[in-house]
This record gives C-alpha cells, structure tokens and sequence, in this order.
C-alpha cells in the first residue's frame, strides 16, 4: 500500500488512512488505520546535504525548536 504524506510533515505528524485499518470480529468494515511520521537522516550525515542546510540557515531564520507560528 502507497501512503501519500503532504509536503512539509515533520516528525510525529500523525495520518489517518481511512477503512485500511483491521476489521472487527463479526465482519464489520474496518477501521482507520493512523501512521506516526518519523524523519530519519543518513548516518552518517551527507556531506551535500549538510553543507546546504549550513548555507539555507544562514539565510532563513528558522528555529528548529519553535513550534510553527508560536513567535
């Protein structure tokens, strides 16, 4: 099964896939099923990627520990 995840979800972002979860006893239909997004980079880091996250950081100021729209 293909799972779409929107652009920008971050870590523990939870999607809910509608009727893909387990059937109850008794042949009813089945449930949601929810998926908790987890991000994982390389280990090791790439080289590529962290020389651009270390120059887009200079030029965007973004908080890694800010909640979205909380400043």
């Amino acid at each position: 099964m293909a799972l779409k995840v929107p652009p920008g979800a971050n870590s523990g972002t939870m999607l809910r896939l509608k009727g893909k979860g387990l059937p109850p006893a008794g042949g009813s239909p089945a449930g949601d099923q929810y998926v908790k997004l987890r991000v994982v980079l390389p280990n090791p880091p790439d080289p590529e990627l962290t020389r651009f996250m270390e120059g887009w950081s200079r030029t965007h100021g973004y908080s890694v520990r800010e909640e979205p729209g909380s400043s």
